[in-house]
């Protein structure tokens, strides 16, 4: 499986530098729900770069994307069962204050 993430990477990479004039970096899942290597360090990037934005703790912002993927590989399983129940575009929430004392995932 390797030879072929290596090979995806490579042909897509070379499109999008070309193309697109940027990188390409997969979001590799395992059914399990570990990130793959380039998903790990892409990870923290993101969310070191999200809390110095929000002026919120590495650990608060790390619970609620971490939170939002897992909800997100779910709802994708569960797509791929079943199907889905209706062609509207569904309301995504961006208030992380809001969405952590929903969630309660606050360290306190």
């Amino acid at each position: 499986m390797t030879g072929t993430r290596k090979e995806k990477k490579r042909n897509y990479n070379h499109r999008v530098m070309s193309v697109e004039h940027g990188t390409f970096t997969p979001l590799v899942f395992s059914v399990f729900g570990t990130a793959g290597p380039e998903c790990t360090i892409f990870l923290k990037k993101l969310l070191s770069k999200i809390s110095e934005k929000r002026g919120e703790r590495y650990g608060d912002v790390a619970n609620w994307v971490r939170c939002k993927l897992s909800f997100l590989c779910i709802k994708a399983c569960l797509v791929c069962i079943r199907g889905t129940r209706t062609s509207q575009d569904r309301y995504i929430s961006e208030d992380f204050n809001m969405d952590i004392c929903e969630a309660n995932l606050s360290n306190n």
